[in-house]
């Protein structure tokens, strides 16, 4: 009848208003990324300084702007190299493998229970030195399921809070029962 029912607009996303004001902008989980994306970053990061956003126009890159690019390790659910054009135009930063985790769990969880903070590490050490002898998989190493251990263990008790949230979260009943054999021996 003539009205008008909807309209349609375009909202600058965060990639956008960093490309043009010169701000840092973090990619997380970048080699999880679709093709469409990773091909679309090649002009921003390349000496063309730009990209044509549909509904929007050309966006010439700020000389201030940065970007910032996260990623798991290569065999992490759903990642994958990334392409060589891609790759190119980032500098690596690897950071090492921690044998310890009380720091990070003290951090999170500032009420932690010290205690329960120590036996939290000595798993996770266990744990490592089975993943770096390929003794077990990096899926079997959850450093949320310590951290929500380091949580409910003051209602459950240290034992109970790892087998449900570090050793239940892993699906291989081979690869489980080894967990749970470490926590029985620092925490039973």
């Amino acid at each position: 009848d003539g009205n008008k029912v909807t309209e349609m607009i375009f909202e600058k996303e965060a990639l956008v208003e960093a490309l043009e004001c010169g701000g840092f902008f973090d990619l997380d989980e970048i080699n999880a990324a679709d093709d469409s994306v990773l091909f679309s970053l090649q002009a921003i990061l390349d000496d063309r300084r730009r990209v044509q956003v549909p509904g929007y126009g050309l966006v010439k890159v700020h000389p201030k702007f940065r970007m910032i690019a996260t990623m798991n390790p290569l065999g992490y659910l759903g990642t994958r190299e990334l392409p060589d054009a891609v790759n190119d135009r980032f500098t690596p930063i690897i950071f090492p493998e921690s044998a310890s985790i009380s720091n990070l769990l003290t951090e999170r969880v500032p009420d932690a229970i010290p205690e329960h903070v120590d036996i939290c590490d000595r798993v996770f050490s266990s744990l490592m030195k089975l993943y770096q002898n390929n003794e077990i998989t990096e899926r079997c190493i959850t450093i949320r399921g310590f951290i929500d251990a380091i949580e409910i263990s003051p209602v459950v008790g240290i034992y109970e809070a790892l087998i449900d949230n570090v050793a239940n979260r892993i699906n291989d009943l081979e690869y489980r029962r080894t967990v749970e054999s470490i926590i029985d021996d620092n925490a039973g």
